[in-house]
């Protein structure tokens, strides 16, 4: 048997010490450790402000022929490049 509507629609709580979210209940509320929370603080996932839902990539995610080998990883350094680039400012 499915309950489609558990709890009181639009309520919630937060369980003090765990910061568990429940739906709100006649059997929850009487629990001491429980505090009834807005909608906001209960599912911040789902109230982001509008400054942060815009936000633009910053790596150039188009599949381009021209930046995909652009974006290719470069050629591997040679050990001597390598010994090079360990011993750069110590002394001789």
């Amino acid at each position: 048997m499915a309950r489609d509507n558990i709890g009181m629609s639009g309520r919630w709580l937060r369980h003090i010490t765990k910061g568990t979210i429940y739906a709100c209940t006649p059997a929850m509320v009487s629990n001491p450790k429980v505090e009834e929370v807005s909608l906001e603080v209960a599912f911040p996932e789902k109230h982001i402000p509008e400054k942060q839902k815009g936000r633009k990539a910053k790596l150039d995610l188009s599949t381009d022929e021209e930046v995909v080998e652009k974006a290719k990883k470069p050629k591997r350094k040679t050990k001597a490049e390598l010994a090079a680039d360990a011993s750069k400012g110590l002394p001789k």
